[in-house]
Order: C-alpha cells, then sequence, then structure tokens
C-alpha cells in the first residue's frame, strides 16, 4: 500500500498534467540520468517551464511527472536519421533540402537546447552551414544567437563565428575578415571550421587580388580536408580563378577542367566552362 506523500504525488501529477503534446520518439527509449544517480526511461518527452516532463500511468488514468532541468546530468536522445540525411544532401549541394530535413528536428529538441544530450546543436550547426552557403544571411544570424545562448562548447562558438565573419566578408569586409579566420585556423581543432576558415580565407585574399595567398587557401581544402565535400567544388574553382588571375592559363584551364570532371552536376561545374570560355576568347596578353 501506498504511503500518504507517494498518493499525494501522484495525485498531483494527475491533476495537473497539461494537454500539452510530447514529442513522440520511437524506440530506442530516452533516458533522462539524474544527478542523483537515478534513470529515468521513457518513450515520449517534452518540455514545460523549468522541468522536462514525462508521462505516468496509475491504473487506468495517465498523468505526467516533471523533472527539474537543474536536476538533470544529461538525456540520452535517440540520434534522429534526418541529421545523417542532411549531411548527405549538404555533401551533394542540395542547399533547399538540407534546410527543408532539418527543420522537424530543430524544432522537436529546440526545447531541450539547453539540457546536455539535446541533438539540437548537431542540426543546428549543419543548418547554419547550408544557410550561409545559400547566402541566407538573416537567417543565419538568428541561427547563430540561438547556439550563442545554448551553447558553451567554443568549437560550436567558433564555427558559428567563422560563419558569420563569412558573411560580412561577402558584403566586403575582406580585410577585417582575415584575423577572424587566421585566429580560427591557429586556435580550433573542428574540422567544419578550419576548412570554412581557409576556404573564406581564400575568398578575401581572391578579392583583395593576391592571387597567390588565395591559390594557397583554397588547395589547403581538397589537400587536408576532402571529407568535406561541400567545400570542394568551390576552393577547386576558386584557385583555378587565382591561377587565372595570377597569369597561369594553364593551371588555370586544367583547374577548371577538374573541376568540371570531378563535380559535373555542380553550380561550380556550369561556373568552370564559364571561366573556361572566357579563357578562350579573352586569352593573356604574352
Amino acid at each position: 500500500m501506498m504511503n500518504a506523500p507517494t498518493c499525494f504525488g501522484l495525485l498531483l501529477a494527475l491533476v495537473f498534467s497539461a494537454p500539452l503534446a510530447f514529442a513522440q520518439q520511437a524506440a530506442p527509449t530516452i533516458t533522462i540520468f539524474l544527478k542523483d544517480g537515478r534513470a529515468v526511461p521513457t518513450a515520449t518527452i517534452k518540455r514545460s517551464g523549468g522541468n522536462v516532463m514525462v508521462p505516468l500511468q496509475v491504473g487506468n488514468s495517465t498523468g505526467e511527472i516533471g523533472y527539474p532541468v537543474a536536476n538533470i546530468a544529461r538525456i540520452d536522445f535517440p540520434e534522429p536519421p534526418e541529421i545523417k540525411d542532411a549531411r548527405d544532401l549538404l555533401s551533394k549541394g542540395k542547399i533547399a533540402d538540407v534546410v527543408n530535413t532539418l527543420k522537424p528536428v530543430l524544432a522537436d529538441q529546440q526545447p531541450f537546447q539547453d539540457v546536455p544530450g539535446n541533438w539540437w546543436q548537431e542540426a543546428a550547426q549543419v543548418n547554419l552551414i547550408a544557410l550561409v552557403t545559400d547566402s541566407r544571411d538573416a537567417e543565419a544570424d538568428q541561427l547563430i544567437a540561438q547556439l550563442e545562448k545554448s551553447s558553451a562548447d567554443p568549437e560550436i562558438l567558433q564555427l558559428a563565428k567563422v560563419l558569420q565573419t563569412a558573411s560580412a566578408a561577402r558584403k566586403g569586409a575582406h580585410e577585417t575578415s582575415l584575423p577572424v579566420f587566421d585566429a580560427a585556423i591557429k586556435h580550433f581543432k573542428n574540422r567544419q571550421t578550419l576548412a570554412n576558415a581557409w576556404l573564406n580565407k581564400g575568398h578575401c585574399h581572391f578579392a583583395m587580388g593576391q592571387w597567390e595567398p588565395a591559390i594557397m587557401a583554397y588547395l589547403r581544402i581538397p589537400v587536408f580536408f576532402a571529407e568535406q565535400k561541400l567545400l570542394l567544388p568551390i576552393a577547386q574553382l576558386g584557385s583555378g580563378r587565382a591561377m587565372a588571375g595570377l597569369g597561369d592559363t594553364a593551371s588555370a584551364t586544367a583547374k577548371y577542367n577538374e573541376v568540371i570532371a570531378s563535380f559535373p552536376s555542380s553550380a561550380e561545374a556550369s561556373l568552370a566552362k564559364s571561366e573556361l570560355e572566357k579563357l578562350t576568347n579573352n586569352p593573356p596578353n604574352p
């Protein structure tokens, strides 16, 4: 037989259970690990103010019980398959599909973005790269602001800073952007951060007509960051343009042809064809 405090606690859970919809999760089970060492498995979960709520079954009645976020060490959520799908789409340059794929994950995990174990930050990083790549700066800035509020991880914050600076560089802030990219390259280890810093360092040098530093920055991507597939055709095209700027027509031609052959369905392949036409129609003076 239950004692009085236990009965009273269960009664409160039933009386005050809110009619809010739970974030539905399929197996495997979500597990809430409390700071006192307890583990609470559950199939569904939701956020209500400073509490994480889970359903509670008492006989034929269903209520819910809340666990203060301050008492939670972490929550183990199953990894949303959409994140892997989005990374695959990102590597293929299907930017709009990336953003649409991640929308439900971001919405589902957003209430838990301040709780260790959430997948919101991982999904947000992938989404941020897509937004910046697509020059959707206003949306990217909003997401960066959310990341800065929810994350204390310096690597995540630095990636956000690099991508935000890349947006500023596209608008002409080349000289002031370079120190940000250099600092990221010197002090951080996240490969997405480093690859984006090198790529945008190349863009800045190219915009300022500094061909050799641009080439060296661009070529870092295929040599050291070949897994960053979204950036590969952009870096290869950039290096070809910098070679053309330097007057090395043979190397530029070879690089453009490499982009066309290696990334035939990319936007950069079409741009490389246009650059080849320019070289053919307007050869440099001997």
